[in-house]
């Protein structure tokens, strides 16, 4: 008897001096709306990165501007995410999240309130000088169209998606709202004025979040990366009811080192 309590006892040390499988890393809280937002990274036992994302209160969701920015027609009203510093290296810089009450460019389609989450793979001084000469226009000439292989499966460049502090935006020809469904939830790739491929980006309406989504959705992906990082192949929108949080994560990463970029 003794003797398996004392084999208990030992067991439950052990189980206690585990290390925990996911370690959770935070960034800097930003005002957003009425309410906050950070960005999040979980790394597994080995501190690698195994998900990326931020999170924001409901409150982010109310007092908002109700009109477009007069002095910035591209990014509308800009907030900024950085990750935390103390966290394993996903590749990705900031998450520019730009609130588009009005919506943006095409008609009938985008014009409805809605944020663009950007998640960037470069700094924002790069993001910001990112420029065309003829931005949000069907005229194509100048813009450098990115490689095959840095194109997902089943997207497209429609003419005039080059945005000035952005950059080229790649849609899924699939989006429901290409095919006369309402928009709710698009997922988009893009890419710099070289045509390297910079940035990921979810495109959510406000009525979408405001129905407190649970969704998770594997995506397409292509077959090379412009820059080494972890990238995704699964996302997903959800609504914590008990936190009233809002969670917007990448996971299912795909490693891509320096050393694959010369052989694509």
């Amino acid at each position: 008897m003794l003797k398996s309590i004392a084999l208990l006892f030992a067991l439950s040390l052990l189980v206690a001096a585990a290390p925990n499988s996911v370690r959770t890393y935070f960034g800097p809280a930003v005002t957003f709306g009425a309410g906050t937002a950070w960005t999040v990274v979980e790394a597994d036992a080995h501190n690698r990165p195994i998900a990326f994302g931020f999170e924001f209160t409901a409150g982010a969701l109310s007092e908002l501007p109700a009109l477009p920015n007069p002095r910035d027609r591209s990014l509308d009203w800009p907030y900024y995410l950085f990750f935390p510093v103390n966290a394993p290296s996903t590749g990705f810089d900031h998450v520019n999240i730009d609130w588009h009450p009005l919506g943006h460019a095409p008609k009938g389609i985008y014009t409805v309130p809605h944020f663009d989450f950007h998640f960037y793979a470069i700094p924002v001084s790069a993001q910001l000088a990112i420029h065309y000469p003829h931005s949000e226009s069907e005229n194509m000439t100048g813009v450098a169209m990115p490689a095959k292989t840095l194109l997902p499966p089943g997207y497209m460049i429609p003419p005039g998606t080059e945005v000035n502090e952005m950059g080229l935006h790649a849609i899924p020809a699939n989006a429901p709202e290409f095919h006369g469904k309402p928009f709710t939830n698009t997922l988009i790739y893009g890419y710099d004025p070289h045509g390297a491929l910079v940035f990921v980006e979810p495109m959510i309406t406000v009525k979408y979040l405001l129905s407190h989504p649970h969704f998770s959705a594997a995506i397409p992906v292509p077959a090379s990366y412009s820059l080494p990082g972890y990238y995704p192949r699964r996302y997903s929108v959800t609504y914590d009811a008990s936190q009233h949080l809002y969670k917007i994560m990448y996971s299912n990463l795909r490693p891509w080192h320096a050393s694959q970029l010369a052989r694509r």
